[in-house]
């Protein structure tokens, strides 16, 4: 509990209480999680900061992200639940569809990607037992284009 304090209090430090500050870092480490960071990936950011923060959101604001990026899954999970009960539930499908279409973006979903969402998805509030449920769920919405970043 004091390690989960610590890394959501370095988050905190990081995105200042800001939504959009905290889901540009989440999205901007899921992009890095496999090692490689595709233009796809970059411009599934972008699209999705878009939605969560507005039309007028910066190209470079992405850039400037990877550059400053020093949070880690852990840290930014850990923050995330902490923080869960003060979000909307539809900052929590935003953040969700997001990470979703950056770990899709690139044309793979590996274990590693896989494991980071399920994480996601149990920090916001949903038990881990029903996570793999409401991510098939989210995918089925993207295959039917339902969803659009």
């Amino acid at each position: 509990m004091a390690l989960r304090r610590l890394r959501a209090g370095k988050t905190e430090r990081v995105v200042h209480g800001a939504f959009d500050e905290y889901a540009l870092a989440a999205l901007v480490n899921a992009a890095k999680l496999d090692g490689r960071v595709a233009d796809a990936e970059r411009a599934a950011i972008l699209a999705a900061m878009r939605e969560i923060a507005g039309a007028s959101f910066a190209t470079g604001a992405v850039d400037a992200a990877f550059a400053s990026a020093a949070l880690s899954k852990g840290e930014l999970v850990d923050y995330l639940a902490t923080r869960a009960s003060k979000l909307s539930h539809a900052q929590k499908t935003a953040l969700l569809k997001a990470l979703l279409a950056v770990f899709v973006a690139d044309g793979r979903f590996d274990e590693a990607e896989h494991h980071a969402l399920v994480d996601y998805t149990a920090a916001i509030g949903f038990d881990r037992k029903s996570a793999p449920e409401r991510l098939r769920g989210l995918v089925g919405d993207m295959v039917k284009e339902r969803i659009s970043l």
